[in-house]
């Protein structure tokens, strides 16, 4: 954020209509069940740049060496494929793609505390008319009205439940997440 000059516009709501999400770990569904049993397995992870590829490592005392191997892939549904495909043991995800997987043979075994939605952000030379107009625009869709619902359920799952205001503060570096 601060290297490129951003600053945080607004957060999106979740399905329960919280701003924030968690990362889980995921397994198939016969397979590992407890945190404590994944140790030497095999992980596949987001991103490297993703906060839910470095959870585990940050908040659970595991280490790379903990695993017989670790991969990295480009986004979150490619990991629960992996995981559900048995091509690895162990997987770290958001929960919104875990859920979309749970009826297909993924298990949550271990979910992070709450941890702030991935903040949509403007570059800080963009003309503050602009800036307060998206934020404005934003603002107003109210999911009980059948023509945001309408609008909304072609978006992004991320984006689909409306958004609130986001703040600078609420995204810290020492917590992995600037």
């Amino acid at each position: 954020r601060k290297q490129n000059n951003l600053n945080c516009l607004l957060k999106p709501l979740n399905e329960n209509g919280k701003p924030y999400f968690h990362s889980v770990v995921i397994t198939a569904i016969d397979s590992i069940q407890t945190l404590k049993q994944i140790k030497n397995h095999s992980l596949a992870l987001p991103s490297p740049d993703s906060y839910s590829a470095n959870w585990l490592f940050k908040q659970s005392g595991f280490t790379a060496a903990d695993f017989s191997g670790i991969h990295y892939f480009d986004f979150h549904n490619t990991v629960a494929y992996q995981v559900l495909k048995r091509n690895y043991d162990v997987g770290i995800v958001k929960d919104r793609i875990a859920n979309d997987f749970a009826d297909k043979g993924i298990r949550i075994i271990s979910r992070s505390p709450d941890i702030p939605a991935s903040p949509l952000v403007v570059h800080q030379s963009v003309n503050p008319e602009i800036r307060d107009a998206i934020l404005q625009t934003l603002l107003k869709i109210d999911l009980s009205l059948p023509k945001y619902q309408q609008l909304l359920k072609n978006w992004d799952a991320e984006f689909q439940y409306g958004f609130i205001e986001a703040k600078d503060s609420e995204y810290p570096a020492e917590n992995g997440l600037e």
